[in-house]
């Protein structure tokens, strides 16, 4: 099984395999943490080493607050790199102060 590494400053993920994003959606649905997946390059654009990419590539975002919330809750267990631990923190302390501050909401609006 292919690991995925979510980028914990973005949290995206860039990958060619649509099916695993798609699950993750899913997954997130399921959790009450929204996500949006979508296609962002086609297959056959230059990258940045100016390489033709061999097929499309998704994301994952997650954007809303409350939903970063949750998914660190989820995951914060579930972390063994000590820069993904690390990275985590820094979003979880950006967003607690973002809270206190009154510029996000950690309360759901479903």
């Amino acid at each position: 099984m292919q690991e995925v590494h979510f980028k914990l400053i973005k949290e995206e993920e860039d990958l060619y395999d649509k099916d695993i994003l798609v699950w993750i959606h899913l997954q997130l649905k399921k959790l009450r943490v929204i996500s949006i997946y979508r296609k962002i390059t086609n297959k056959g654009t230059k990258s940045v080493g100016r390489y033709l990419l061999k097929e499309d590539v998704w994301r994952l975002n997650i954007n809303e607050a409350s939903s970063l919330f949750e998914f660190i809750d989820i995951v914060k267990h579930s972390l063994q790199h000590e820069k993904r631990i690390y990275d985590m923190k820094l979003v979880q302390c950006n967003l607690e102060l973002r809270e206190k501050k009154g510029n996000i909401w950690k309360v759901k609006s479903l």
